[in-house]
């Protein structure tokens, strides 16, 4: 039985993966107009901690709501926005 050796098993890979490899339509992306006010549209990403139940109704929630989890908690926290803004003290 022959041994297997390293230079076998990844000869002919150079062909597939190349470091050389360059593409001519490269743009610098700082200068472009779909980076530019990126700052703005910034979002701010948070961890939470949920109940399993509250999970699943958010879930089921923003699914009939044709809205990802995210979409669907944020909707929440502008509608109580809202509220908290528009009512008298």
């Amino acid at each position: 039985m022959s041994k297997k050796s390293f230079k076998a098993n990844v000869q002919g890979a150079d062909r597939l993966f190349s470091i050389n490899d360059t593409t001519s339509n490269t743009q610098a992306t700082h200068d472009t107009s779909a980076t530019q006010d990126s700052q703005a549209t910034a979002t701010q990403r948070i961890n939470i901690r949920i109940d399993p139940d509250l999970k699943n109704y958010a879930s089921d929630a923003a699914w009939k709501n044709r809205m990802s989890v995210t979409e669907y908690i944020c909707h929440l926290i502008k509608k109580d926005q809202s509220e908290q803004e528009n009512t008298p003290e």
